[in-house]
């Protein structure tokens, strides 16, 4: 019996790290209007980022600042995922076929290579989404937190 239970936790622990394949690549957008800015998506799979990104020079597109940076962890059945999501704001400059040229970051897993990526910059393509406003404003005197930590709103009489 003491012999079955080292090799359960070697299951266990094998199972644990079983498909934990790392990547970095671009979340196409699809379609982006000319002379607009955009958001770039550069997501990081089961890997970190290691010090600063240094995205290559794309002719037709201006890179504006930093990036914003979101992560996602998540289990189920034992498996675990994460992610890092790298945004960048940037000027579409030209219409036409834009390049993103293949590049290498350096992750917490080593060196991992950014695959290539085609924008399409076409007049016909929708201009990027903005929020509708809400039909009824939120007051914040008439606002609140209850103590279920939920949003408590009187609508104007």
């Amino acid at each position: 019996m003491k012999k079955f239970f080292p090799w359960v936790g070697c299951l266990l622990l094998g199972l644990g790290l079983r498909g934990q394949a790392q990547s970095v690549a671009w979340n196409d957008p699809g379609p982006v209007p000319p002379n607009s800015v955009i958001q770039l998506e550069l997501v990081f799979t089961d890997c970190q980022p290691q010090g600063n990104v240094a995205i290559p020079k794309i002719n037709g597109v201006q890179v504006l600042g930093q990036p914003g940076r979101a992560t996602s962890f998540s289990m189920i059945n034992f498996q675990t995922s994460s992610s890092t999501t790298l945004s960048y704001s940037a000027q579409v400059n030209q219409g036409g076929r834009i390049q993103i040229p293949a590049f290498e970051v350096q992750t917490d897993k080593g060196k991992k290579t950014v695959p290539a990526l085609a924008l399409d910059a076409s007049a016909t393509a929708p201009p990027p989404q903005q929020a509708a406003p809400s039909p009824f404003p939120l007051d914040r005197k008439s606002t609140r937190l209850n103590s279920s930590h939920e949003w408590i709103s009187r609508m104007p009489s």
